[in-house]
């Protein structure tokens, strides 16, 4: 992924940008955690490109179905699943927002780590998804 935000990093016209927010995944070689699944929505000209990810399996196999919209890159990296808003000890929780703008053609899901960005986006109207994964703690 180091790559991809070098990409990124030296193509400003492309529209992307850091934030300053971040979290910390565990390597796809690591032997804890589950996979992450990444898929790429790639609208062709008409909608949205976006990327999703998500380590539900249920989840990702419905995107699995959908090949016409979605295409499943490869697993991003590895972490822990949420258990309604609990993470083990040492992980911190993950949640999932959603723009709500199937309708405009340019959906989008964002992941946050604290509960005052989630409410900042929700105030915006993002639906706030809930927990999805637990990631490694930040040093």
């Amino acid at each position: 992924i180091d790559n991809e935000k070098s990409l990124l990093d030296t193509n400003p016209s492309w529209g992307w940008a850091r934030t300053g927010q971040s979290f910390i995944g565990w390597r796809e070689s690591a032997t804890t955690g589950a996979p992450v699944f990444r898929f790429y929505h790639d609208a062709k000209g008409v909608g949205f490109n976006t990327h999703f990810f998500t380590l539900d399996a249920p989840e990702a196999a419905g995107l699995r179905v959908n090949t016409r919209d979605w295409l499943e890159e490869r697993s991003a990296w590895r972490a822990f699943p949420a258990s309604g808003v609990a993470c083990p000890a040492f992980t911190s929780p993950v949640a999932r927002a959603y723009n709500n703008r199937f309708a405009f053609t340019d959906s989008n899901h964002r992941f946050v780590t604290t509960t005052a960005l989630a409410n900042t986006m929700k105030a915006a109207n993002w639906v706030i998804e809930g927990n999805v994964m637990c990631v490694a703690l930040t040093p």
